[in-house]
């Protein structure tokens, strides 16, 4: 096509989201229209969580913090510095407001669909006061993804991106499965080079649950990108439905709903007090995990 001969050489970043949205579904979609009534799918290859947390070490099995840093070859493969860099977001990193939190120089996120990925609910994190369920992203050929994609400009570059997913695999994308959308198409260049983060093969996935819900700030996030995207480039809205539409995992074990709604107090306690996480560990470690689960929001 003449989208794939403008992108051969590109390479990108997908990062923080697993999509269920076949390839047909877009074909039919076309956004031009969803039609159909929303599902809530299940993922058969996660395993429902079904235990009940008593301290952070009887749930490090299920918490990607726990990963160690993923920074040997094959996760950080070489990349050409010649070449613009990019990155496709398809969790929180499709919010530019959010997204700039990590660095303001990179360039403005342009709406796309992403071939050969699917997205669910089943990133569990553990860590005192931020407990939840995110996004993630697995390798499915027949599978599509709604994202963002942004020119890296800033001056940490491709770095920043490694650090900050510290626990995910770099890994390079075809520049044939990034199609661009709205006035969007002309803005990308030819020259890019292409990637994703995922998880490893062997990292805990798993549905919400009551310990580890979804939560309405980070959907919100996600969805305000969609939003922004749709506005800014004149995408047909359908882009956002097939957000919700190609997304798995939205209930957890036995379709009972966990999610939470956290927009007055969002599970970002290090947005509001930066030394909230080895707060709360201390707290942990000198007064006891039971006084540290009795604490309750106030309201």
């Amino acid at each position: 096509s003449r989208f794939g001969m403008r992108l051969s050489a590109c390479t990108f970043v997908l990062c923080g989201c697993l999509a269920v949205g076949s390839l047909q579904f877009f074909e039919d979609l076309n956004l031009d229209r969803v039609a159909g009534s929303f599902k809530a799918t299940q993922n058969p290859d996660l395993l429902p969580w079904t235990g009940s947390f008593k301290g952070t070490s009887d749930i490090n099995s299920l918490n990607v913090l726990a990963l160690p840093p993923q920074d040997n070859d094959d996760c950080r493969p070489p990349f050409n510095a010649s070449s613009p860099q990019f990155v496709v977001g398809y969790g929180s990193l499709m919010n530019e407001a959010d997204r700039n939190r990590t660095d303001p120089d990179d360039g403005p996120n342009l709406p796309c669909i992403v071939k050969g990925f699917k997205r669910s609910w089943s990133i569990t994190a553990y860590q005192p006061s931020v407990s939840q369920t995110y996004l993630d992203v697995v390798p499915s050929r027949e599978r599509e993804i709604t994202a963002a994609v942004f020119e890296l400009l800033g001056p940490g570059g491709l770095s920043e991106y490694d650090s900050r997913e510290q626990t995910y695999c770099r890994v390079q994308v075809p520049s044939d499965d990034i199609r661009l959308l709205g006035n969007a198409s002309e803005i990308f260049p030819p020259n890019a080079q292409t990637w994703i983060y995922i998880l490893p093969e062997t990292a805990p996935r798993n549905p919400p649950s009551k310990q580890l819900p979804i939560t309405n700030y980070y959907n919100d996030l996600v969805v305000s990108g969609h939003i922004d995207l749709v506005n800014r480039y004149d995408v047909n809205p359908a882009f956002i439905s097939a957000y919700f539409k190609t997304t798995s995992e939205w209930t957890g074990k036995g379709g009972k709903v966990f999610w939470v709604n956290d927009r007055l107090v969002p599970r970002r306690c290090f947005e509001y007090s930066p030394d909230c996480l080895e707060i709360d560990q201390y707290i942990i470690d000198e007064l006891g995990q039971k006084v540290f689960d009795a604490i309750k929001i106030e309201g």
